[in-house]
């Protein structure tokens, strides 16, 4: 009997020594499985992060090489430029790619146009990024062509990540038109007369002042009217009696979209 007792408690502490080496080694198998799938993920994020790396370079360099005639930018012609995917070594075709323009022309000339786009990568359908594009109107005195925003996500797997960039382009000065004669005539009554000789003239210049506190906080923009041989002249009639206002003129050439900027001088 002693010994059928002995036997039992024996399989007893052997059944719960069991049962805890089975809890630590399930313990363990489920802290290992954790780490290897995170670092499983930390790759493909990496991956995904350099998928969406790929597509904002995409955008880059359409928006600055491949400007058709008449344009601004390139972005905006990104779904139509000749076999855009294919010439890329790296990517096997678009699934789907829309420019949608927020104003008149703005697509055309890229100025006001929302691009949407998606690419595959290497043949991998785990593999791809999508693009998204928003150009807005010209804005600023500092000659700031268009405004833009750029949101790359790229996709490999189960990870994604994203790239969001700030793509305003700024116009050389010394390709737009000439800007002489700047002016800023505040009179008693708080109205500004703002006058400018521009050249080349007509048509197809644009020319408009952006009138400012001291501390550069933008008060009004003002565009000013041809007088006739390259002369504008807007008066502002908005000023307040003993505020001081500083004036910054722009001129656009709108075929090209080249722009110059000088600040008007008080009189």
């Amino acid at each position: 009997m002693l010994n059928n007792l002995q036997k039992g408690v024996s399989l007893i502490i052997i059944f719960f020594i069991m049962v805890i080496i089975l809890s630590v080694v399930l313990s363990v198998s489920a802290l290992l499985y954790s780490e290897i799938k995170i670092a499983r993920n930390i790759g493909n994020s990496t991956i995904a992060f350099y998928v969406a790396d790929s597509g904002a370079e995409k955008v880059l360099y359409y928006d600055r090489q491949v400007i058709p005639d008449g344009a601004s930018r390139g972005v905006c012609n990104i779904c139509a430029a000749l076999n855009y995917c294919a010439s890329d070594i790296f990517t096997t075709g678009c699934d789907t790619c829309s420019a949608t323009p927020n104003s008149a022309d703005g697509c055309a000339n890229c100025t006001d146009c929302r691009i949407v786009f998606k690419t595959n990568m290497n043949s991998d359908p785990q593999k791809y990024y999508n693009e998204v594009v928003n150009i807005s109107l010209l804005s600023g005195e500092f000659c700031k062509l268009s405004g833009g925003y750029l949101q790359s996500y790229g996709t490999y797997a189960d990870a994604n990540r994203a790239v969001n960039l700030n793509i305003t382009r700024e116009v050389r000065a010394d390709l737009g038109p000439s800007i002489t004669n700047a002016v800023s005539v505040v009179s008693n009554n708080g109205k500004i007369t703002i006058s400018a000789t521009v050249s080349p003239y007509g048509n197809d210049v644009t020319v408009t002042a952006y009138v400012q506190y001291q501390d550069g906080t933008l008060v009004d923009t003002v565009q000013l009217t041809a007088q006739g041989q390259g002369h504008y002249k807007k008066v502002w009639q908005e000023g307040t009696i003993g505020v001081t206002y500083y004036v910054s003129i722009a001129a656009v050439n709108n075929n090209n979209g080249y722009c110059t900027s000088i600040a008007a001088i008080p009189e």
